[in-house]
């Protein structure tokens, strides 16, 4: 079982990361998913797809975020800092 949590991408990202951060979950390229996306909301003239996507955005936490949350700094730590 994979225990990989789905999260936003913070570097594959071209306006929120949900597809890059889906792309890494998957397997996908990024760039599949963001064409399925295009063609399917376009073909369906379907609005929804897009607030969908936004909502989704704003729900799903950044990988940045879930590196502090888990109690593991995003960046690692520097003693020559201080």
């Amino acid at each position: 079982m994979d225990n990989r949590k789905l999260v936003r991408s913070s570097t594959d990202s071209y306006i929120m990361g949900v597809f890059g951060g889906l792309g890494e979950r998957t397997g996908i390229d990024s760039t599949i998913l963001r064409i399925i996306f295009v063609v399917l909301t376009v073909a369906t003239m379907n609005i929804f797809l897009v607030v969908l996507y936004f909502i989704v955005g704003f729900i799903m936490p950044t990988d940045d975020e879930t590196d502090r949350t888990a109690g593991r700094p995003s960046e690692p730590f520097d003693s020559d800092s201080f």
